[in-house]
């Protein structure tokens, strides 16, 4: 789902995120709803490659198993009339 300031309601965005994690409201009395997501991914690797340059080559193997974890959170913002004034996401690796 895009979010559009102006015009995203929040039905909308309950019918598409579901319930968010934080209700507040700011210093201007908007409500500002904020969800939490975590990722994980585990993934084995290979990799192998060659190139030719002038006669020079290259080969490298990698291979193992890597732990990524990733948290998205997303802040909105609505105005008066239950709609998208603003938003923000933000994504941390780990």
């Amino acid at each position: 789902m895009n979010l559009h300031s102006g015009s995203t309601t929040k039905i909308e965005v309950l019918e598409k995120f579901g319930s968010p994690n934080v209700v507040t409201r700011d210093g201007a009395g908007r409500e500002v709803w904020t969800y939490q997501r975590a990722m994980q991914a585990s993934q084995r690797d290979a990799i192998s490659g060659f190139w030719t340059l002038f006669l020079v080559g290259q080969s490298r193997h990698q291979s193992g198993f890597e732990n990524t974890s990733r948290m998205i959170t997303l802040i909105i913002k609505f105005n008066s009339h239950d709609v998208v004034e603003d938003f923000n996401s933000r994504t941390s690796n780990f």
